[in-house]
Formats: structure tokens, sequence, C-alpha cells
């Protein structure tokens, strides 16, 4: 150290332990060593500048396609799935039956793909294309459940309309979530399971579930036990823990807005944000919902028209603005009873026991009461 400091010219007075020293020196090099040589033995290199001639290369071999990127602003990691894989593209038709702007462009960049873009009703596409003015009519999309069901099949967003919001507007990968709702049969027949599959929805990180007020009205009317009647490990029973989840937020008791009006979304509010507090108060508001739905019309009419009424929800969730880009997968589960999966409107419709994520988190199995009550 003392060396150094003699060597730097360091005062006396500041050669002591604990005394901080910092100098500036001049370095001056020897005229034969050039500048890149002083990097490279540390491994760096000069960073090359791209010239106006190099950066306009590419638009003079293909403009349209370099134009085209710039507008759709794909991202190059779905830019290079495309040249590999089929596409489909979803878009809203003009009257004059032509292509949007930002349609062309996409089809464009498209064109690259060894593939290509296949029909609306072609099952081999591994990638949807959604334009934002088209989105309110994905549900006319065919085999959209189909494709849904795939999780390696990203669905895309692209361009802008004035009908939609400018926050929407551009490039970006949707569908992620899903959400999923009972019919009266399964809240009946298959309580037990119904309420396992609610906690494994309501532990699930990309899905969530509600039950529609009339319908459980409906199952709880039928379910009812008479007086005398023991009923411990009944559907009643089962149906009480139900109210009691909606109470701690384990599922929701909603149904989807009417309208997407201002004041239609404040009644909406209004109606769901101040709900009940009990599992009783819970239990009430369905009965009442229930009897203001169903209380005039034939009880052989009530179990088609509940079915219609699932339907008609579960088409005006998939139309909101907060869940239109954001929810993959609509799913009603009915009884396990029922043989037949159903698809219609963009909507699965299959029974409880078959009903799968279609991921690693966990699979829906049907749970007996027996399981339950080690619980």
């Amino acid at each position: 150290m003392s060396i150094l400091a003699q060597y730097l010219g360091v005062p006396p007075a500041l050669r002591h332990p604990g005394c901080l020293i910092v100098t500036l020196s001049l370095l001056t090099f020897p005229s034969e060593i050039k500048s890149h040589q002083l990097f490279s033995r540390s491994g760096r290199r000069s960073r090359g500048i791209t010239s106006p001639d190099q950066w306009r290369q590419p638009f003079r071999l293909d403009n349209d396609y370099q134009v085209a990127l710039r507008v759709i602003q794909l991202s190059p990691s779905i830019e290079k799935f495309t040249r590999e894989h089929a596409s489909i593209v979803w878009f809203k038709r003009a009257q004059s039956d032509l292509e949007d702007t930002d349609t062309l462009h996409l089809l464009h960049i498209l064109r690259k793909s060894q593939v290509g873009v296949v029909q609306p009703d072609d099952l081999s596409a591994d990638i949807v294309f959604v334009h934002v003015a088209a989105l309110v009519e994905i549900h006319k999309l065919p085999f959209l459940v189909e494709h849904r069901l795939r999780p390696d099949v990203p669905f895309c967003l692209y361009g802008m309309h004035e009908t939609v919001a400018r926050a929407r507007w551009g490039f970006r990968e949707i569908y992620l979530l899903g959400v999923v709702t009972f019919t009266p049969q399964a809240l009946l027949r298959d309580t037990w399971s119904v309420l396992k599959t609610i906690r494994l929805i309501h532990d699930h990180p990309l899905w969530t579930c509600y039950l529609i007020p009339q319908i459980v009205g409906l199952a709880a009317s039928l379910s009812k036990p008479t007086g005398g009647e023991d009923h411990r490990g009944s559907a009643w029973a089962a149906l009480q823990s139900i109210f009691a989840a909606a109470v701690d937020g384990t599922v929701s008791i909603m149904c989807a807005p009417v309208d997407d009006s201002c004041k239609g979304t404040q009644q909406w509010i209004r109606d769901y944000a101040y709900g009940p507090q009990t599992a009783w108060e819970v239990e009430k508001y369905c009965n009442s919902t229930f009897e203001r739905a169903y209380s005039s019309l034939p009880t052989n009419t009530w179990d088609s028209i509940a079915q219609d009424d699932i339907l008609e929800d579960m088409e005006r969730m998939q139309r909101q603005p907060a869940i239109i880009d954001t929810y993959r997968r609509f799913v009603v589960l009915d009884s396990s009873l029922d043989r037949g999966r159903k698809t219609e409107h963009g909507i699965e419709w299959d029974a409880i026991n078959r009903f799968d994520f279609h991921d690693d988190f966990v699979n829906s199995q049907e749970v007996t009461k027996a399981e339950f009550a080690c619980m």
C-alpha cells in the first residue's frame, strides 16, 4: 500500500489506515494501440449501427409484408408460430363483402405460412385470429367449443374499430380463463359433486363459477324435505352448504346483466353488490327469484324453461365486455345421469362427472357423500 501511495504521490498526511483515497489519473497509450484493441481481451465488441440503407432493405424486398407487420404488431412468437401452423381469421364482413384493412394486412402476413389460412369450419386450425369488431359474434364461429377445448390453440385479437373502445384495439392473446354454472338436475341429483366441484373451481387460478338464483331456487323447492324426514346427507343438506359457500365467496349467486347499457349495469350492480349476507338470506333470495319466474308456469315445463334460462344467461355472459375476451370456456354442468354432450353457441353442456379442466391443475371427479362425511 505504501509503495502504491508513494507511486501515486499521495501526501504523507493522508497515508494512514482508515483513510479512503480516490485518485484521478490520466492514462496515455502508445500510438500503435488501436481503440478496438482495448476491448478485445475482455471479449467486448462494439455494437453495429444499422445504416438507413440497411433499415430500408426489408421494405424493398417486401414492402407490403413489412408494413403489415408494423400495423398488426404480431408478437414474434405468434408470427413464428403461424409460419408452421394453419390459421383461422374471423372478421366481421362489411356490406360490400370486402375485408377491412386490418384483415388485409393480417392475411398478407399469413401468406408467409407454409400451411396458410383455412376455412372457419376447419378443425385442423392451430390458431384463431379474431378482429376486435367480430368478437361479439365469436359464438357463431363453427366448432368454437372444439377449438377452445384445445389449450394449445391460441386465440388472438387484432385490428381496431370505431364500435370498440380504443383500449381494446391492437394485437393481444385472449381467452385464458373458464366459467362454470350448474343445472337444477345437477343440484338435485349430484349436489355433493356440485359442492366438491365448486370448491375445486374456487381453488383453480384460472376458473370461476356461479349459480343462477332461480335455478338454485328451483332445486331447493324440489329438494325440501317433508315433515319428519331425515334430511342428513340429502340434496337439501348439501344445498345448505352451497348457500354457506355463497356467503363466504366460494361461489357467486348471480346472473349476467340483461343489457350493456349504463342504466342496466348500474341496476345489476345494485342487485348483487349488496346481496344476502347469511346462508338463510341466500336461500330466501333464490326462492323468491324462483317464485317470481316460475310460479305461474306449469310444473311440467320447468325443466325445459330452466335449460333455456341457463343457455340465455351464458350467452349474455359471453357478450359482457369484462368477460368477452378473457374467458375461454363457458361450461354448463348437468347431472351425471345425462348421457349426451352438447355444444351450442360456444357453450359446453356436459355431465358433471365428465368435467375436465383440460390442464394439469386437477381433474374434477364425482364425490360421494361418504367422502364428505370424512372431511
